[in-house]
């Protein structure tokens, strides 16, 4: 592990994960509580750790998703990491959200369609 990452692992979990998450270019709340939440899990040397593997695999051209179509982020690698070779510390766990979860997300975010029901109104003659 780098010296810039080992004297990361020494500051405390909201900061390693602040600045995990900067070094992803990851912007959003969500992601951001994400990489919190696998600090919290896997502890910090871990986390960074993970964040070396991650940057390590950019470097080298990045990774695919899993059907091949496109590369994944930077975060998404580190979350593809993590929730695939992390071993969480003792008493705590480690578990990507749920896909429901996700899906609840973007319909949140998609626009909603301009079409409605034609209503009969009383009114009319």
């Amino acid at each position: 592990m780098s010296e810039e990452n080992v004297d990361l692992a020494h500051k405390p979990p909201p900061v390693v994960a602040a600045t995990i998450a900067d070094q992803l270019g990851e912007k959003l709340p969500g992601p951001r509580k994400q990489i919190a939440q696998i600090v919290w899990a896997l502890g910090r040397t871990q986390a960074c750790q993970l964040l070396k593997q991650t940057l390590q695999i950019e470097v080298q051209g990045g990774m695919l998703v899993t059907n091949g179509n496109r590369r994944r982020s930077p975060g998404g690698v580190f979350f593809h990491l993590a929730y695939t070779i992390g071993k969480p510390k003792e008493g705590k766990t480690l578990a990507r959200p749920s896909s429901a979860h996700k899906r609840q997300k973007a319909t949140q975010t998609s626009k909603p369609s301009v079409q409605q029901a034609a209503v009969p109104s009383p009114f009319v003659v």
